[in-house]
């Protein structure tokens, strides 16, 4: 039994010194690994393990400072030539539709705008127009002095980063299908033109594309677009005195009057229109039933025929 105790002892002893044997080595040989890196540096030797984080670092340097300059470099560009969109909506309550109208169109052909559409009944009307947005102010506070304003609301988006994007995009997308014109021309043979063609049609579809997409974004940022809507009030019902004597008897008069003249009419109706239909009538009826009456010997013929 204590035969087996000491033996264990002697093996965990063994087992902890080796460890520490190991963790040791590995200290000096890190320690000794960088002992001779310093050593080779101050002679102005590197070594290759630092000749590589040195290449390293300085790509990521030089990756951060190109991404950094361009970050700085766009914000320099909107501060210079932002491109914003405004748009606007006012609500004004006026006294008439046909003064407003007029101010309207006037002040609109001032300020080098137009409108775009406008509807219009006999309690308000609407319009939207077009302004140049550097008079947006200007005429958005014109608009105000019209009337009663009800409601009135502006909107402004920064649209700098999307406008400068889609711009690039159409000049990069125009070289590319330069290229790829020229490309095509220069074809070897049938298979490497098709390729060409296909990847051709597909760039000018996406040319015109952002194309359209920029011109409708610049007309955004070139025009404001405002919303304008006048309105009348209704008015209050009055309560009409009662007609004095008089006045009664001239409209009772009058009524009297308009009354035999329809009266009038209908008989002249019925006499002109009643009396040749009773006569159509009175014909029928002697034709077939009367002295004549076809009718009659019609049936008199065919009765005889059923008593043979």
């Amino acid at each position: 039994m204590k035969k087996g105790l000491i033996f264990i002892s002697a093996a965990l002893i063994f087992i902890f010194s080796c460890s520490n044997v190991t963790q040791f080595m590995n200290n000096f040989g890190g320690k000794t690994d960088s002992y001779h890196e310093n050593r080779l540096m101050s002679r102005g030797v590197v070594s290759p393990s630092a000749k590589m984080g040195v290449t390293y670092n300085n790509v990521m340097m030089d990756t951060a400072t190109e991404g950094a300059s361009a970050e700085q470099a766009e914000p320099q560009a909107n501060e210079s030539d932002k491109k914003i969109i405004k748009r606007g909506s006012i609500s004004v309550s006026v006294s008439t539709l046909n003064k407003v109208e007029n101010d309207i169109n006037k002040k609109v052909e001032e300020y080098k705008g137009f409108i775009e559409s406008s509807s219009s009944n006999t309690a308000s009307s609407n319009y939207t127009i077009k302004i140049p947005a550097e008079k947006f102010d200007q005429f958005f506070s014109e608009i105000e002095k019209m009337g009663i304003i009800v409601s009135a609301n502006t909107y402004i988006e920064d649209v700098t980063s999307r406008y400068y994007d889609l711009e690039n995009r159409v000049k990069n997308m125009k070289i590319m299908v330069a290229r790829l014109q020229s490309y095509l021309a220069s074809a070897k043979n049938v298979e490497e033109a098709i390729k060409v063609e296909i990847e051709l049609n597909r760039r000018i579809v996406d040319l015109e594309n952002f194309e359209r997409g920029f011109k409708d974004l610049s007309k955004s940022v070139t025009y404001s677009t405002i919303d304008v809507y006048f309105s009348v009030p209704g008015t209050k019902s009055e309560v009409k005195p009662l007609p004095s004597i008089l006045a009664g008897l001239k409209d009772f008069g009058l009524m009297f009057l308009n009354f035999l003249y329809g009266f009038f009419f209908f008989i002249l109706g019925l006499v002109f229109l009643g009396v040749p239909i009773v006569l159509l009538i009175a014909l029928i009826y002697y034709v077939t039933f009367g002295k004549i009456g076809l009718v009659r010997i019609l049936f008199k013929r065919l009765s005889s025929k059923d008593k043979r």
